[in-house]
Formats: structure tokens, sequence, C-alpha cells
């Protein structure tokens, strides 16, 4: 195959491994900073509903920042520089999508993530994790591929491990979709700011966690979006600095239950003001120096393990009446109870002073 019609050179064994990154490609670091370099996320999958979903969470950054694209990743999907894998935690790609890619690229391309893996991460690569590895070694295309049937022609010369799970199951109540894009925003930052890394401008990306995992679609594009919005254009500060526990909690609470009856029908912009402005929070506005705003967090934290323990071996004897009952005691319950205690006297005290006037 002739490999000008790539845009790759041969390796060069001599070369060092800063050189190699950028002079196998064909193309040296320009200088830029990681800040200097936008990053255009392709958002590409065969599923109608993934699609539509992602069109409504991402249609105030659609085209510009954001793509999206129907059909299958590679004969439908546009160039890119680099392609997210939503993979296990062992590199296996023998399943799901990653098969596609196996097909794609050669099992050349599972081998060398997996030695990279063992290597360099104790044979795991967990959930929140992301690691860039070239498509090819040295981007050199074996031939097993002719690009000008896929991605418009042009190479893809990337690969991003981002597990959805460690193993294959369903992740349709975690926010691993979240964490996943996470990983694979802040893996692009890091490349992209490496010296002598052929920048990444693109990055074409499938639905995570849909296909395997079960997490319905319109979850998956609103969990994208939150770790879009937070760690790309870093307009969620209050998640990269939280006040307290209470807002990444009830965060996390809205990502997990997007999308059902149980899920939030608005996006939360700004979590702790909406929670603030809640009817819990008015009627105790005037009692912060003895209500916190975490003190929430104890009913959310046993109702969460209470609903996830609830059926097995570890499920609690009574219930979550009995967790609520533990909660009970606390320094502000018992507060409130004297308060309770105290109003209810004064309010029998006035009633019986009324009652001696009459």
């Amino acid at each position: 195959m002739d490999l000008k019609m790539l845009n790759v050179k041969p390796l060069n064994p001599e070369a060092t491994q800063d050189q190699e990154s950028s002079e196998v490609t064909g193309a040296m670091h320009d200088g830029s900073s990681q800040s200097d370099i936008k990053v255009t996320y392709k958002l590409c999958d065969i599923n109608g509903q993934m699609v539509e979903a992602w069109r409504e969470m991402f249609k105030e950054y659609i085209p510009d920042r954001i793509q999206v694209y129907k059909g299958d990743i590679f004969k439908q999907g546009p160039a890119a520089d680099a392609i997210v894998s939503p993979a296990n935690s062992f590199g296996f790609m023998d399943g799901g999508i990653d098969m596609t890619y196996s097909m794609h690229f050669g099992w050349q391309l599972q081998e060398r993530l997996q030695k990279v893996i063992r290597e360099e991460y104790n044979g795991e690569l967990m959930v929140g994790d992301a690691i860039i590895i070239p498509t090819f070694e040295g981007w050199i295309n074996d031939g097993s591929v002719d690009w000008s049937k896929f991605n418009e022609g042009q190479p893809i010369k990337y690969l991003i491990s981002a597990p959805t799970m460690r193993v294959p199951l369903d992740v349709s109540d975690t926010a691993n979709a979240y964490i996943a894009f996470r990983s694979v925003i802040l893996s692009v930052k890091k490349h992209n700011s490496t010296p002598g890394n052929d920048p990444i401008h693109t990055v074409l990306c499938p639905g995570l966690g849909t296909a395997v995992g079960r997490m319905p679609k319109i979850r998956c594009a609103y969990q994208m979006l939150r770790a879009y919005e937070t760690f790309e254009l870093n307009i969620n500060e209050e998640m990269i600095h939280p006040e307290s526990l209470a807002t990444p909690s009830i965060d996390h609470l809205n990502m997990v239950q997007f999308g059902t009856e149980k899920g939030r029908t608005k996006l939360w912009k700004n979590t702790k003001a909406k929670f603030e402005s809640s009817e819990w929070a008015k009627d105790r506005r005037d009692d912060k120096e003895r209500i916190s705003f975490s003190s929430y967090l104890p009913i959310i934290a046993l109702d969460q393990i209470n609903r996830r323990v609830f059926g097995t071996e570890k499920e609690r004897k009574s219930r979550f009446a009995d967790s609520k009952a533990k909660y009970v005691p606390s320094e502000r319950t018992k507060d409130a109870k004297e308060d309770r205690e105290r109003k209810e006297a004064d309010f029998k005290t006035d009633e019986n002073d009324a009652l001696e006037k009459v």
C-alpha cells in the first residue's frame, strides 16, 4: 500500500520517542499549548435514539464544538484524529462495538492495548482512566484498511480506550458514561499539552455504556453533557470545587436517575442553587447556624445504599424505616424535636391563659 495515501511516514528506528510521535504521522507539533487547541467532538452512533438524545442535550454546542452523526462509525462516520473505545478494564476488544474496531484495525490493536494495560496499569484500566495509543504501531497501516472507503478517506491515528465498565454488566443506574467521557476529555487535554505529541483536534465517539451496559440513551447523553460542560468548557465550577459533599451527591443522583420518573426533568446548571431554593431549604433558611447544607446527606446516602443492596445478603433486616430511625437521633433532629415540644408547650400555655381570661 502506498504510504503517501495515508499521509504517514515509516517509523524511524533511530528516532527518540518524542520524535516518533511527531515524525511517523507526517505532522510536526506546531508548538501550540493545550489551551490553544480547540477540540471538536464528533458523536456517531447507529442507533437513532442515541443520535436524537445527543442532539437534544448538546443543541447549544452544535455544530461549532459538537457534531452529531447517525450511521456506522466507520462507513458513515466523519474523519477524526482519534476514536473512543468504550471498553472494559482488561482491554478485550472482542464484543460490542469494540469487535467492530478489531475487525477494522486488526487484532494488533487489542494486543498492543493489553500490553500497555498490563505493563503500565497492573493489568486493569479502571473506569475513570483512559489511555491513548496509535491505531497502528508507528502509525503505519499494515494493509488491512483501505481508508478511502471509511471516515471520509482519512486515517484515524489514535485509539482512546476509556472503560465504561470493569467487565460486561448492566451500568444503567451508574454515572459511568459521565466518568468515561470525563476521562476521554482529560486524556486528550493531557495528550495535547505534552510536547512532541501530534495534536488531537477531532475525537470520534459512540454511545457510552448503551449496548451491553443498557444505559438509557437520554441518560448517557445527559451524563456526557455534564462531563463536557464541566471539564471541556469549565462552566460547572461548583463540581470542581464543591463547598460540601452534598453538591456532587445530588448531582450524582440526578445523573443516575435522569430520564426516569425519579429523574429530574430539567438540567441542573447550578445544583446547589437549585437545592437551596427547594422547600426544604426555604423552611430552614433562618436557621443556617444550626442546620448545614450537608445535613441532608445522611438520608441520601442511607437511601442510596439501601436501594443498591436490597434483596441481597447485604440487605438491611428492617428496610429503610430502620435506616431512617437510626438517623432520627442526630443532633439536628434532637434540636428540632426539642423546638417542637417547646412550641407545643408555649401554645398550650397561651391557650390556657386565653381561657382563663374568658
